[in-house]
């Protein structure tokens, strides 16, 4: 459905998007609460909270390309690098 260039493009969207907002983040708002009525804890958490949900997507992903097109997905064990 997505071709390789639209995806690459769209990771580099999502980590300036993301360094953007952990930059512009203080101590002060991260303590705050996260802005959402049924959750009832901090940014700082919200932050963990939403890193664990992506992770979860990524398991869920390799798992239907395993199942589905017999493509293993290699476990990459280090942080990102600007290449």
């Amino acid at each position: 459905m997505y071709d390789k260039p639209f995806i690459t493009r769209y990771l580099d969207h999502c980590r300036t998007k993301a360094s953007q907002v952990i930059a512009a983040e203080t101590e002060e708002r991260l303590v705050s609460p996260c802005g959402f009525r049924r959750r009832n804890f901090s940014r700082a958490e919200l932050h963990v909270t939403n890193i664990r949900h992506l992770r979860h997507h990524s398991a869920q992903l390799t798992l239907r390309l395993r199942i589905d097109t017999d493509v293993d997905i290699p476990w990459v064990a280090s942080a990102w690098r600007d290449v």
